[in-house]
């Protein structure tokens, strides 16, 4: 079994409340040495979990980043804290 990543920019268009980054503060923020990006990840027949994932790069061109989750999973199998996250512009759904 493995996870995916939401596409929450699409979710935002239907839920007026989710609101996300836009892709210019995105690649901003991503500048920064310890930036932190929020994703969210699903399993099939599991609850989704939203977790942050320090940003080792990211290029605002493609929008495509690499990372390493730095939290633990509450009820995800397929991923554990401290492993790589490849993950698009359109999947980030906060910053820290």
């Amino acid at each position: 079994m493995s996870y995916t990543l939401k596409n929450v920019r699409e979710l935002s268009l239907t839920t007026p409340t989710f609101d996300v980054p836009t892709v210019q503060e995105i690649a901003q923020h991503c500048q920064d040495s310890d930036a932190h990006v929020k994703l969210v990840f699903e399993e099939e027949g599991k609850m989704s979990e939203r977790m942050w994932v320090l940003v080792i790069s990211y290029d605002p061109k493609t929008e495509v980043g690499l990372g390493t989750l730095d939290n633990d999973p509450y009820n995800l199998e397929s991923i554990k804290c401290g492993e790589t996250v490849e993950f698009r512009g359109h999947h980030v759904c906060g910053l820290c």
